[in-house]
């Protein structure tokens, strides 16, 4: 039919066009039905977000009435509630209940949730450790890391127990990345530590970790973060391995959801802006964060919240900024894939490793940052806060460099394996980096060690640091250096076992001044381990 001849009949128009409009509310009820929920949680601006995190020290920031009040001045309304399964917090994110998780990189990379990570939160420095019940077994007092002999100590006894019938037992908390220092101990001491002689009990949350290691007599090691390591100690625990020995084991980062990221990118700016505004005052002020970290926990003092606080190495915004720009999150999230598919907990190790985060919402906070800096900078204090440097420096922000020098560098060939110490020279202060002469002569020494000796050798790399700078700064810088020399004998094919350490300034040579960059080096020592 005609319009003209539909336009003589225009009633049966009205009718067609009320008919079509009726039929077509429900598809525009099931769609909005369909969405809706998603839309109520991150759609509507004020809507309150919501983060999940567990009652670690280093995240009492987000739990901080104050940085509350100052988020709610900026339209943002936050609250933190407690999840202690990271896998929970990831598929909670992937749902729509939380629009915000603060979980550890190693975690990210395992549970792949729906969401970016944006900002960098800290990389602890001693707050979370691996705990002997030394209580319960009086004798493993003398352990301590990275002694072989402590390693073998252990597994000795867990078979004599298990002679006995009993088997001793690891505590962790499910899902977590404290789990991470277990599988640690496994990777880098494979022949001195063992898991399969252990039974391994999970726990639900790190209170359960804690009162089994109190209440079990057969668990022999547990996994905890502060503030309960502290109180371990004060009940005649210790520590064999934390993250002071690992500095690098555990990175807590922030994971924003997808749909948030979309819709409120200012917000989530702002967001960040706010977070790293309180953290360097924070670091300006170190007493305002013990006093945060001992309300936070009512049972620490003010004097267990500093020994917290000093296990806890919080980023400022240009340090994460850094790191999400400058390749070393990637590089990290690749060594974390690597372990954790050696330990079982992923089947391949991660192929785009810039796909777990992005930059683009902490670049507003970081241009806002250097803007206060300029002001700032003359403060002696704000040195860390507002100074670049390459990644590799990146604890170290605000040390000055020395001038290039060159060093006298000895022939490989001239050292003799028998004195089982070799030592490796760095150019310049705040550097980790591998001279060309430094691979050279490293390759030499694989090339030897390969031809003269067995898998049963371990190479310990030490490294050291001038007295240039900061404790914190240099006892990390010192790590850097002997993981430079570890990585690179392990991408030549050195299939000995390799134990890295750093010693920062407490071992200087006594015969040159402590700032001399003769200091600044990496020992190598071979040890022969009998079968």
């Amino acid at each position: 039919m005609s319009w003209k001849a539909w336009s003589d009949h225009p009633k049966i128009v009205i009718l067609s066009l009320f008919l079509t409009t009726v039929a077509t509310i429900p598809v525009f009820y099931e769609i909005y039905d369909r969405h809706k929920e998603q839309l109520s949680k991150v759609g509507n601006p004020n809507k309150e977000w919501v983060m999940l995190g567990n009652p670690f020290s280093g995240f009492s920031t987000f739990r901080n009435p104050e940085f509350k009040k100052a988020l709610e001045n900026e339209g943002i309304s936050l609250e933190f509630k407690h999840e202690s399964n990271n896998e929970k917090r990831a598929r909670l994110l992937d749902n729509g209940e939380a629009q915000l998780i603060v979980t550890s990189l190693d975690q990210v990379i395992q549970h792949k949730p729906k969401g970016k990570i944006v900002g960098l939160i800290d990389r602890t420095t001693g707050a979370d450790a691996v705990v002997v019940n030394t209580v319960k077994y009086p004798s493993l007092k003398s352990l301590k890391y990275p002694s072989l002999e402590s390693l073998e100590a252990l597994r000795k006894l867990a078979k004599k127990e298990h002679s006995k019938g009993r088997k001793l037992k690891i505590a962790f908390t499910k899902n977590n990345p404290l789990e991470f220092l277990v599988h640690f101990l496994d990777y880098k001491f494979d022949k001195e530590f063992e898991l399969t002689d252990f039974e391994i009990l999970e726990q639900e949350s790190i209170k359960e970790t804690w009162k089994s290691l109190k209440n079990d007599p057969n668990v022999v090691l547990a996994v905890l973060f502060e503030p309960f390591i502290t109180q371990a100690r004060k009940a005649g625990y210790k520590v064999l391995l934390s993250t002071e020995n690992t500095p690098k084991a555990i990175i807590d980062v922030l994971v924003v959801s997808k749909p948030l990221l979309k819709k409120q990118p200012k917000k989530v700016s702002k967001f960040l802006e706010v977070y790293y505004a309180h953290i360097n005052k924070y670091l300006l002020k170190p007493s305002l964060m013990k006093k945060q970290i001992s309300k936070d926990d009512t049972e620490l003092s003010f004097q267990e919240a500093e020994n917290v606080y000093k296990g806890i190495h919080f980023f400022t915004a240009l340090e994460a900024n850094n790191w999400l720009t400058k390749g070393a999150l990637e590089d990290q999230i690749k060594d974390f894939g690597k372990l954790l598919r050696f330990s079982g907990k992923i089947q391949k190790d991660p192929k785009k490793p810039k796909e777990f985060f992005t930059a683009s919402p902490i670049q507003k906070t970081v241009a806002i940052h250097k803007s206060d800096c300029k002001i700032m900078e003359k403060w002696e204090q704000f040195r860390r806060i507002c100074k670049f440097k390459p990644v590799e420096e990146i604890v170290g922000i605000g040390i000055p460099r020395t001038p290039p020098i060159t060093l006298p560098s000895k022939p490989i060939t001239e050292f003799d394996l028998s004195s089982n110490k070799i030592t490796v020279y760095f150019t310049f202060s705040g550097s980790s980096t591998l001279t060309d002469q430094n691979k050279k002569n490293l390759q030499q020494l694989a090339n030897k060690i390969q031809q003269t000796s067995s898998e049963n050798m371990v190479v310990r790399v030490i490294g050291h640091a001038s007295r240039t700078g900061g404790k914190d700064y240099n006892d990390f810088l010192s790590w850097q250096r002997a993981h430079a020399v570890e990585k690179y004998l392990e991408n030549l094919g050195l299939k000995n076992q390799i134990i890295p350490e750093g010693k920062g300034y407490s071992s200087l040579i006594p015969e040159i001044p402590k700032d001399d960059p003769r200091q600044q080096r990496a020992e190598i020592h071979l040890t022969q381990i009998n079968q």
